[in-house]
Protein backbone atom coordinates (compact mmCIF):
# COMPACT_ATOMS: atom_id res chain seq x y z
CA UNK A 1 0.00 0.00 0.00
CA UNK A 2 1.00 3.38 -0.69
CA UNK A 3 0.77 5.99 2.22
CA UNK A 4 -0.70 9.33 1.50
CA UNK A 5 0.82 12.87 3.16
CA UNK A 6 0.04 13.09 6.97
CA UNK A 7 -2.54 15.61 6.94
CA UNK A 8 -2.07 17.84 9.96
CA UNK A 9 -2.41 15.19 12.48
CA UNK A 10 0.69 15.77 14.04
CA UNK A 11 1.16 19.54 13.42
CA UNK A 12 -1.76 20.27 15.66
CA UNK A 13 -0.59 18.87 19.05
CA UNK A 14 2.34 20.99 18.19
CA UNK A 15 0.98 23.78 17.38
CA UNK A 16 -1.38 23.80 20.52
CA UNK A 17 2.49 23.53 22.85
CA UNK A 18 3.48 26.15 20.85
CA UNK A 19 0.61 28.82 21.92
CA UNK A 20 0.54 27.57 24.99
CA UNK A 21 4.52 28.34 26.08
CA UNK A 22 3.86 31.39 23.93
CA UNK A 23 1.15 32.68 26.35
CA UNK A 24 3.24 31.93 29.18
CA UNK A 25 5.56 34.45 27.70
CA UNK A 26 3.45 36.82 27.09
CA UNK A 27 1.54 36.88 30.25
CA UNK A 28 5.75 37.87 32.23
CA UNK A 29 5.45 41.29 32.82
CA UNK A 30 8.70 42.87 30.85
CA UNK A 31 10.48 45.54 33.52
CA UNK A 32 10.51 48.75 31.84
CA UNK A 33 13.47 50.38 31.35
CA UNK A 34 14.78 53.52 33.46
CA UNK A 35 14.78 56.99 31.61
CA UNK A 36 17.87 58.36 31.38
CA UNK A 37 18.78 60.35 34.23
CA UNK A 38 19.56 64.07 33.71
CA UNK A 39 22.49 65.64 33.74
CA UNK A 40 21.82 67.86 37.03
CA UNK A 41 20.85 64.43 38.43
CA UNK A 42 24.07 62.53 37.40
CA UNK A 43 25.78 65.87 39.09
CA UNK A 44 24.08 65.31 42.09
CA UNK A 45 24.54 61.72 42.41
CA UNK A 46 28.60 62.26 41.64
CA UNK A 47 28.72 64.96 44.47
CA UNK A 48 26.73 63.28 47.15
CA UNK A 49 27.75 64.17 50.34
CA UNK A 50 31.46 65.53 49.12
CA UNK A 51 32.89 68.87 49.97
CA UNK A 52 32.78 71.00 46.60
CA UNK A 53 36.64 71.37 46.42
CA UNK A 54 37.14 67.57 46.59
CA UNK A 55 34.80 67.86 43.38
CA UNK A 56 36.34 70.37 41.62
CA UNK A 57 40.11 69.06 42.49
CA UNK A 58 38.62 65.56 40.72
CA UNK A 59 37.47 67.59 37.97
CA UNK A 60 40.32 69.67 37.27
CA UNK A 61 42.36 66.10 37.11
CA UNK A 62 39.91 64.47 34.78
CA UNK A 63 40.30 67.73 32.31
CA UNK A 64 44.44 67.53 33.13
CA UNK A 65 44.23 64.03 31.94
CA UNK A 66 42.04 64.93 28.99
CA UNK A 67 44.24 67.19 27.78
CA UNK A 68 47.83 65.42 28.28
CA UNK A 69 45.77 62.65 26.31
CA UNK A 70 44.73 65.58 23.67
CA UNK A 71 48.18 66.26 23.18
CA UNK A 72 49.85 62.28 23.11
CA UNK A 73 47.33 61.93 20.23
CA UNK A 74 48.77 64.98 18.83
CA UNK A 75 51.98 64.15 18.70
CA UNK A 76 51.36 60.46 17.30
CA UNK A 77 49.49 62.21 14.43
CA UNK A 78 52.37 64.21 13.52
CA UNK A 79 55.18 61.69 13.34
CA UNK A 80 52.97 59.13 11.65
CA UNK A 81 52.50 62.13 9.05
CA UNK A 82 56.49 62.86 8.92
CA UNK A 83 56.13 58.55 8.17
CA UNK A 84 54.10 59.16 5.53
CA UNK A 85 56.05 61.92 3.99
CA UNK A 86 59.20 59.73 4.10
CA UNK A 87 57.70 56.95 2.65
CA UNK A 88 56.44 58.80 -0.21
CA UNK A 89 60.19 60.07 -0.85
CA UNK A 90 61.26 56.54 -1.08
CA UNK A 91 58.65 55.92 -3.71
CA UNK A 92 59.24 58.88 -5.70
CA UNK A 93 62.82 58.23 -5.69
CA UNK A 94 61.96 54.39 -6.15
CA UNK A 95 59.78 55.69 -8.93
CA UNK A 96 62.21 57.80 -10.52
CA UNK A 97 64.74 54.54 -10.62
CA UNK A 98 62.53 52.30 -12.71
CA UNK A 99 61.77 55.07 -14.75
CA UNK A 100 65.39 55.31 -15.35
CA UNK A 101 65.56 51.57 -15.47
CA UNK A 102 63.10 51.39 -18.39
CA UNK A 103 64.73 54.23 -20.25
CA UNK A 104 68.32 51.77 -20.26
CA UNK A 105 66.26 48.58 -21.23
CA UNK A 106 64.44 50.23 -23.98
CA UNK A 107 67.44 51.77 -25.53
CA UNK A 108 69.77 48.28 -25.36
CA UNK A 109 66.59 47.01 -27.14
CA UNK A 110 66.93 49.77 -30.28
CA UNK A 111 70.41 49.24 -30.27
CA UNK A 112 69.85 45.37 -30.59
CA UNK A 113 67.41 45.87 -32.97
CA UNK A 114 69.60 48.16 -35.02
Amino acid sequence: KAKGKAKGKGKAKGKAKAKASGEEDAAAPKPKAKAKASLKSKIMADIGQRDIDEVLADAMKEVKACEEAIAAGEGDQKDIEAEIDQAKKAMEEASAKVEEATQKETLALEKLKA
